[in-house]
């Protein structure tokens, strides 16, 4: 886990050296990296059991793009909301992205194996989601 962080990261200070991104004013490099890698590192670390759920499915490599770009969402959402409003903003993500042309099943079982969100459960106020 801790490699594919470093290799993250590393791809991110080369590009700041190169001049293909934002520095800090300041231009305190070491510092802006430290505060990626803090950033980045529950998203690197999600992304494991997702790849294996995807394995597990038999999903197209091709794919794996768009189901981790929902796994992020779900994972911001997670730290945005909570209860009631989290389990709604949860069904919706599962939604649009069906739409996208994925697979329902397989993002539910990432919401309930990855982020500990039973999107087939019933909600806390007793109505169904």
């Amino acid at each position: 886990m801790s490699k594919d962080i470093d290799r993250v990261c590393a791809k991110f200070e080369r590009q700041l050296r190169a001049g293909l991104g934002t520095r800090r004013s300041d231009n305190d490099m070491a510092r802006q990296t430290r505060n990626f890698r803090r950033g980045i590192a529950p998203y690197v670390e999600m992304e494991t059991p997702v790849r294996q759920i995807l394995n597990e499915s038999g999903v197209s490599v091709i794919q794996y793009a768009l189901y981790f770009n929902f796994s992020r969402r779900v994972a911001k959402l997670k730290m945005q909301y909570s209860a009631i409003t989290l389990f709604h903003e949860a069904s919706l993500a599962v939604s649009h992205w069906t739409r996208q042309g994925l697979t329902p099943e397989i993002l539910k079982t990432i919401c309930r194996q990855v982020f500990d969100l039973d999107l087939d459960a019933e909600t806390q106020d007793g109505s169904n989601g």
